[in-house]
């Protein structure tokens, strides 16, 4: 079981590296356009997909998930100039996330494939 969520953690990994690859800058993206105007990224989070990601004493995302949008969101402030960029924490469930994704209510969400 262990080996199972590291190999999909990893698949999600490559998957996220390759996508950021392909937007070398914020002109080629329209998702990067809209979060350098807007100076904001608003990051789906699952709230109990323990390790993946889940809300901690502090009430704040963490977990494997999180660190992963975290890395993807250095790329995002170096590719948009965006230094300071704020970020906006939007819950999501399986059922959620491709809808919120598709409504551009969410920019990124790094999670599980699990129910």
């Amino acid at each position: 079981m262990k080996s199972k969520k590291l190999s999909l953690l990893a698949l999600t990994l490559t998957s996220f590296l390759s996508a950021g690859a392909m937007a070398d800058d914020a002109d080629s993206s329209v998702v990067l356009k809209r979060i350098q105007e807007r100076g904001v990224i608003n990051m789906g989070h699952r709230e109990s997909s323990v390790p993946f990601s889940y809300l901690n004493k502090e009430g704040k995302p963490e977990g494997y998930s999180i660190d992963l949008c975290y890395k993807i969101i250095d790329k995002i402030k170096e590719v948009t100039g965006k230094k300071d960029l704020k970020i906006h924490y939007v819950p999501v469930t399986s059922q959620t996330r491709i809808a919120l994704m598709s409504n551009e209510t969410i920019d990124i969400e790094c999670g599980s494939n699990h129910q």
